[in-house]
């Protein structure tokens, strides 16, 4: 995906903000337990904009090279072979989410792998991001920053740093109403 693309800079941030948003700010779970439906337009929407980028590689490709993506060539484009196996993972995933009847905990384990699928998409599109610096399995405190999308695609939110932030401004406001 190319972030200066603004068409992709928007999907980006859009499913950057949703990697943000569905985690529960306690650390134990995701806030929000996707539907059936919800689950599978985001992963159409996911892999509709990693068919556009094969089709960029392929563009790419016979820049580069002076030849045409052709089956028999394909593997020689390292981006070609990491797009096409998340295409076919998420082909796989929606297969399974349609053709079986979901009880709530097949539901979230598919979000969960919805979820790591952004994760090591954006990091192999933006290498400098850091998606790992808030993972929803880590506590966080009360009066702890959310990262915005921004933070979190140029690697500037510090997980570790905004803990004990938080950290020192509860035990301020603690302080301030013990007091009072």
């Amino acid at each position: 995906m190319n972030y200066k693309d603004s068409k992709d800079r928007n999907f980006i941030n859009k499913i950057v903000q949703e990697y943000i948003d569905i985690q529960d700010q306690k650390g134990r779970q995701f806030s929000t337990l996707y539907t059936k439906e919800r689950l599978i337009k985001q992963s159409k929407d996911l892999k509709d904009q990693l068919v556009k980028e094969i089709k960029r590689t392929a563009h790419q490709f016979k820049e580069e090279t002076k030849k045409e993506l052709t089956i028999f060539n394909t593997f020689e484009s390292q981006n070609y072979i990491y797009i096409f196996d998340k295409v076919t993972i998420i082909n796989y995933k929606l297969w399974e989410i349609v053709s079986k009847e979901l009880i709530t905990e097949k539901l979230e384990e598919l979000q969960y792998q919805y979820y790591r699928l952004i994760k090591t998409i954006i990091t192999h599109f933006i290498p400098k991001s850091e998606l790992n610096e808030y993972c929803y399995l880590e506590f966080r405190r009360k009066y702890q920053q959310i990262p915005t999308v921004e933070e979190l695609l140029e690697g500037t939110y510090n997980n570790n740093k905004e803990y004990k932030l938080a950290k020192t401004k509860e035990k301020q406001f603690r302080d301030t109403h013990e007091e009072e």
